[in-house]
């Protein structure tokens, strides 16, 4: 088992979801849950992001967050 696989498998499960709006309903979107690293799930937040045209990123001031929201 490689270093990365281990890594992977050893962090918490990182949830993602996006929501959309349409008459005056949330609707989700899309729902991501996986165990990632720092880079690819900063990489992933961007390409979500990006691919759905996000007006705001909330991002939990927990565990992973914590990096992401310091770093």
């Amino acid at each position: 088992m490689g270093l990365r696989h281990w890594a992977a498998e050893a962090n918490d499960y990182s949830d993602c979801t996006t929501w959309g709006m349409k008459d005056n309903q949330a609707l989700l979107l899309n729902e991501l849950r996986r165990q990632i690293e720092h880079l690819e799930l900063k990489l992933t937040i961007a390409e979500y992001s990006s691919q759905h045209k996000a007006l705001v990123i909330l991002i939990e001031d927990k565990a992973s967050g914590n990096q992401l929201i310091y770093n």
